[in-house]
């Protein structure tokens, strides 16, 4: 049961953070200072809440609260519903293409890193993503 209560925990997280990142860009297109401190404050919240909270039943309550409030300040800087949602959806969009960005670079990053590496330090662990010793060529 806990597992399943974490699992909505960590769903409703990424959901909340939806909200808010549409909450943030929907009051930084209105110019509304107040909406956009209240936002990163939300954002800075759910960060606490998901690295710092132990208990699945706070974070479920975290995650609410931030959704209501991500939804009055798009309610206040948005024209109607539909263009609050369209915002919503394009801010949980672009969170997907960012984690799917980030999964296809770690692997590139890895291979540049290891094409610099030594003979030694290609297969250590744990693995060393900065190569320490020069190699030279030869030629």
């Amino acid at each position: 049961m806990e597992a399943l209560l974490w699992l909505v925990a960590i769903l409703g997280c990424f959901i909340a953070l939806a909200f808010t990142i549409g909450a943030l860009v929907s009051s930084g297109r209105a110019k509304n200072i107040a909406f956009m401190a209240m936002s990163v404050a939300l954002i800075a919240g759910l960060a606490i809440l998901a690295f710092g909270v132990h208990y699945s039943a706070f974070m479920i309550v975290g995650d609410v609260g931030a959704v209501v409030i991500a939804k009055r300040v798009l309610a206040a800087t948005t024209r109607n519903r539909e263009h609050a949602s369209d915002v919503v959806r394009l801010s949980a969009t672009h969170m997907v293409l960012l984690a799917g960005t980030f999964l296809f670079i770690i692997p590139f990053a890895w291979l540049v890193s290891t094409s610099l590496k030594g003979d030694d330090e290609q297969a250590v662990f744990p693995p060393v993503w900065i190569p320490t010793q020069q190699v030279l060529v030869q030629g």
